[in-house]
This record gives structure tokens, sequence and C-alpha cells, in this order.
């Protein structure tokens, strides 16, 4: 006896918005990550910097890299780790519509926070790392 879910095929209009809910959830991702950043830049300013970032040491501009790198891939990890709800209140006898719909998540969210969180750590580190040559 074959299985009904496994041979019908997945329906666009069940898979798009969460494409594009994975999309959106990313954007919001990357946002919080570029507040969280400017938060822990400011701090790393108070703490270690004086009127400009160019006087910090250079084990400092390190640790806030490895510091914007960390929140960025804990937020990553929280964005991909939602894909878990989806399906929770559905029937469990159709696994593969909901294996679908969660990879259609997945994929909307990774097409965006993949190439873009790298772009929040160069920003932040040349940020740190400025030094005006006069």
């Amino acid at each position: 006896m074959s299985d009904s879910s496994a041979s019908r095929p997945a329906r666009l209009d069940d898979l798009i918005p969460l494409l594009g809910g994975g999309f959106a959830l990313a954007g919001v991702a990357i946002i919080g990550c570029a507040l969280i950043d400017a938060a822990g830049f400011a701090i790393f300013h108070s703490l270690y910097g004086g009127d400009d970032p160019a006087s910090w040491p250079p084990a400092v501009v390190v640790g806030f890299g490895v510091f914007a790198v960390l929140v960025s891939l804990f937020v990553g990890r929280w964005m991909i780790n939602l894909r878990r709800w989806i399906g929770q209140s559905g029937d469990a006898a159709d696994a593969e519509m909901i294996r679908r719909k969660r990879r259609s998540f997945t994929i909307g969210a990774l097409c965006l926070y993949l190439p873009v969180s790298p772009l929040l750590w160069v920003f932040f580190i040349a940020l740190a790392n400025s030094a005006d040559t006069v």
C-alpha cells in the first residue's frame, strides 16, 4: 500500500507563503543582528575607545569581530530552529507535506540571511578598525 502524501505534489499556495515568510523573518533577524552589534559596538566604544574607534587596540577589534560573528550565528540558529513550529498542529499522516513546508521556509530564510550576515561582520569590523589617514 503506497503512501498517498508522497505521491501528491506540493502545492505552490502552500509553499510560496512560507518561502516569503522565511525571507521576511531573515530580514527581521538581520535588523536584530545589526541592532545587537550596534549595542555591542557602543559598549566596546565606551570601554576601550577614546574619541574615535581608530584608537582601539588590534585585540579589541578582533574581539569585537568575534562578538559580531557569534551574534550572527546565534540569531541564525534561532531562526533555523523556528522551522520546527511549522506543522505542529497539522495532520501527522501528511509528514511529507510538513517536510516540504519546513524546507521552503528554511530556503527562504537562508537565501537572505546567508549572504547579508557576513556583510554585517565586515561593516562592523571596518567600523571598529577605521583609521584616519591624513
